[in-house]
């Protein structure tokens, strides 16, 4: 009887990571609100319970009612809109925490996110459990539920960018350089390099995507943890209108409201 040669009936298939080159200018990861996102896998340095800072660069353009920014499991920080709900400030952030005694939420004053609008939004944890909500660069007050405390660990959770794993907390708008420290970075530190492009290698920098792609469904960590991510149900193909890529745009919407025929004289224009 003739015998197979090892594995002739079998085919050997791989997902090959191509780290596409940084686009000629700045780009930025664009979200529908619906179903996209970018996931994280879990990683070692990435137990996200206390004695880190958290950074990114967010603008969200429509209302979703819960516009995520990231969902590790234990960890969630999202944009609440709604108006319908008292749990939330409208148009606040909302940084919710779970520890080994319970739901701890922290959620800033009304109306402290505006939408069409970039922001600077970082949080971080001491050792010690003490938290801080900074946007663009001011520490924000915020009031809270529960009893401050470490997240349980979630370091074999994956990280989810723009959304939940059940699609239930889309961000309909734009996410840049998205970063993550060990240790609590000072306000002053935070302020004065909320603009700086890192190389990676900076000490204590444990995760760092700064969606500078413009191709590919692959968002490269340019830390040295090189813990690569990929789009899930975007349009990663390029740059464009209703596309994962874009340029940014710093005016994208004016409105102008009230406005009276009579306002306009037309003999002093």
């Amino acid at each position: 009887q003739q015998q197979k040669e090892p594995n002739s009936n079998k085919k050997l298939c791989s997902d090959s990571i191509n780290h596409v080159s940084n686009y000629t200018t700045n780009v930025m990861g664009t979200f529908d609100g619906l179903d996209d996102f970018v996931k994280i896998d879990s990683n070692p340095a990435l137990d996200l319970t206390n004695n880190y800072t958290f950074e990114a660069w967010v603008n969200q353009e429509e209302s979703t009612g819960f516009g995520g920014i990231i969902d590790k499991g234990s960890v969630q920080l999202f944009i609440h809109n709604k108006t319908n709900l008292t749990s939330y400030n409208e148009n606040s952030l909302v940084l919710s925490i779970a520890t080994a005694n319970g739901i701890y939420v922290i959620n800033t004053k009304k109306n402290s996110i505006k939408q069409n609008s970039w922001h600077h939004i970082v949080y971080r944890v001491s050792t010690t459990n003490i938290y801080k909500i900074y946007i663009d660069g001011v520490s924000v007050p915020f009031t809270t539920t529960g009893t401050a405390g470490a997240a349980t660990s979630n370091v074999t959770s994956p990280a989810y960018i723009g959304n939940n794993p059940v699609l239930t907390g889309g961000l309909k708008g734009t996410i840049d350089e998205v970063r993550i420290w060990t240790g609590v970075r000072s306000q002053a530190v935070i302020k004065a390099n909320a603009m700086t492009k890192y190389i990676g290698n900076e000490l204590k920098l444990n995760a760092y995507y700064p969606f500078s792609e413009g191709d590919n469904k692959y968002v490269h960590d340019y830390s040295i943890n090189d813990n690569t991510a990929v789009v899930t149900n975007a349009d990663t193909d390029g740059i464009g209108e209703d596309k994962l890529w874009n340029v940014p745009v710093l005016l994208q919407k004016i409105e102008f409201v009230n406005q009276l025929s009579s306002s306009y004289d037309a003999t002093t224009k």
